[in-house]
């Protein structure tokens, strides 16, 4: 039987300790094979509290034996579910990134807002996944009709070279499924449940669109789209209340996309999408017709951003831990952080107020340590990363296992206060797990003895300024030193080089051409405003609005430009008479329809389509 503190597990060497939660502990480990193989791992350990737990067990299978099936760049890939003597473990791959909801805070945070365009090319690599996880088949040909039940943003993971994983099918619902849920047992996080998942109904592949479209509408609007003060609250609005528009909250995003966010987000599911394909697909011609690139090149550039000094902590922590012999330590650092993304309430003024360190109260019956803070609550960030030696100034050494003086002292550093926080969590080991959280996530620190490593920072990649371009009328085409901005005005979030001169130009259809010469400030978001006059002989152009929804629902084009996917909530048209085209392929539906704008007003206008 080993013991709970092995360093070994099975075929499994225990390089550190990552996270304990409710319910496993999370290690970093090596695994090694014949012929030198070796590789980073994952393994996700039992609780020996809950070892003997039957009914936990057979849950815990499931997640392996339903994971482990699938096999797609998309989805976290199981290796291997083992037990040594008493010991149950699941074994997956290391992910080398961070969660989706954290990407989001520490993006607000910086300032640095994910574009529209990459949130699209992010949920439909997730509709790859999903995709092939609803479809897929047993051995014997049938359907498993896998069900995730809990996509959210903590569950999904993007990794720093721009990959898109989506994990924890721990709760994921499968035909041949061992431990079987209750009928009416809730699982999952709230805030991202399908109406009928909330009711205790039956679920299928369409609950997961939805959660899709929870995540997609709160990544382009910044906020919170279900959270309330309290669960009944909560389920009030999941099952009952409008969602809000997105371009009345951001009105820079693309119709297109608040279309597609807005067909998953449907609570009958007849009227999301039929399936992950049709909303990926969706996500994809929107992107090729907008004329921009949303693959892992531009994820990771953007993650690579946001995170440039996490990176560079986790790799030279990385390194040394999978090169040395393993001394297990407690590094929460090396694990993707799972905190919540979005201001709670559905409101930007709740963003968190950090923590000033100075006014933390000690914990009961722990001594505060006097190089590290007392950890913080579980809503609170993470502390800050272990910076890392500069390669200018720290000697070289020559290749091996043997650590230098300064790197021993830093790792020293960091045991001593991982030390000092397990105690405390051990000491909260019973606690349970909050709703929105599936894992508690251990913070780390490094003492004052490792002070020199942290003074020594790599050197900083220069920072962007942050463009906003309006314009009157509303729909220029915008040129930059020659280069033509995605999209049309208001135009948010361009990135800009401070200090240098920019020639800017707004090109408006009947208007006359208006360019601007700017030099940027750095550190500040300047908005730039066009009215550019008339064209000689040219009139005003008046403008009206469209809402329409068809049955069943169908792609909106007027011409060659495609308006989104019914419903149509509200569509700038210029007033008058306009042919529209309907089509919805899966069903071989192809129609026209006609609709008069009437200046400055909305139409409103149904039609069924179907065969």
């Amino acid at each position: 039987m080993a013991e709970s503190n092995s360093k070994t597990l099975g075929r499994y060497k225990l390089l550190a300790l990552l996270a304990t939660g409710g319910m496993a502990e999370i290690h970093l480990a090596r695994q090694t094979g014949i012929e030198g193989f070796e590789r980073i791992v994952v393994v996700k350990k039992i609780l020996p509290t809950l070892a003997g737990d039957e009914s936990f067990l057979e849950m815990f299978f499931d997640e392996a034996r339903i994971a482990a099936l699938l096999n797609h760049p998309n989805i976290v890939q199981i290796y291997d579910l083992g037990k040594e003597g008493e010991e149950y473990f699941i074994a997956m791959e290391y992910l080398e990134g961070e969660s989706l909801a954290y990407l989001e805070r520490q993006a607000r945070k910086k300032k640095i807002y994910m574009p529209p365009h990459l949130a699209a090319g992010i949920i439909a690599m997730l509709c790859d996944g999903l995709d092939y996880a609803h479809a897929f088949q047993g051995p014997e040909g049938k359907p498993l009709q896998i069900v995730h039940r809990d996509v959210s943003p903590q569950n999904v993971i993007i990794l720093f070279n721009g990959g898109v994983k989506l994990v924890d099918f721990g709760i994921a619902k499968a035909a041949s499924q061992l431990h079987m849920t209750r009928v009416g047992t809730m699982k999952g996080k709230l805030t991202y449940m399908s109406p009928e998942q909330v009711l205790g109904k039956t679920v299928d592949r369409r609950s997961d669109i939805f959660s899709l479209g929870v995540i997609l509408w709160e990544v382009l609007t910044r906020r919170r789209l279900f959270k309330r003060p309290s669960e009944p609250a909560t389920l009030q609005a999941i099952m009952n209340e409008d969602i809000p528009e997105i371009r009345e909250i951001r009105p820079e995003v693309p119709l297109e996309l608040e279309a597609i966010a807005l067909k998953a987000l449907q609570k009958d599911p007849a009227d999301r999408f039929e399936n992950a394909s049709a909303m990926g697909n969706a996500l994809r011609d929107h992107i090729r017709e907008a004329s921009v690139s949303a693959g892992i090149r531009e994820i990771s550039s953007f993650i690579g951003e946001v995170f440039a000094e996490r990176m560079r902590s986790k790799k030279y922590l990385l390194d040394r831990i999978s090169s040395s012999d393993g001394e297990l330590s407690n590094v929460a650092l090396l694990k993707a952080e799972t905190s919540k993304s979005m201001p709670s309430l559905s409101r930007l003024e709740d963003l968190p107020t950090p923590t000033d360190p100075s006014k933390q109260v000690p914990m009961k019956g722990m001594p505060t340590p006097p190089c590290a803070e007392a950890p913080p609550a579980s809503e609170q960030e993470q502390l800050s990363d272990i910076q890392i030696p500069s390669t200018e100034s720290t000697p070289s050494k020559k290749p091996g296992k043997r650590l230098s003086p300064l790197i021993l002292a830093a790792l020293a550093g960091l045991l001593l206060g991982s030390g000092l926080i397990a105690w405390w969590a051990l000491s909260r080991a019973s606690a349970p797990e909050t709703q929105e959280t599936t894992r508690e996530s251990l913070t780390h620190t490094v003492s004052a003895d490792a002070g020199d490593v942290q003074k020594k920072l790599a050197p900083k990649e220069p920072k962007l300024t942050r463009l906003s371009i309006h314009s009157r009328p509303r729909g220029c085409k915008i040129v930059l030193n020659g280069n033509v901005l995605a999209g049309r005005t208001p135009i948010e979030n361009v990135a800009v080089v401070p200090g240098e001169k920019y020639k800017v130009a707004a090109i408006c259809q009947d208007h006359e051409e208006e360019i601007k010469m700017f030099t940027f400030q750095p550190d500040k978001t300047t908005q730039l405003d066009f009215a550019p006059p008339l064209l000689e002989g040219a009139r005003p152009r008046v403008y009206g609005y469209l809402r329409l929804d068809t049955e069943p629902w169908s792609e909106i084009r007027l011409g060659k430009r495609k308006l989104g996917i019914t419903p149509l909530l509200k569509i700038r048209l210029i007033a008058g008479k306009h042919r529209l085209t309907a089509v919805n392929r899966d069903q071989g539906i192809k129609k026209t329809i006609i609709v008069t704008i009437r200046p400055r007003k909305t139409t409103k206008l149904f039609r069924k389509i179907g065969k």
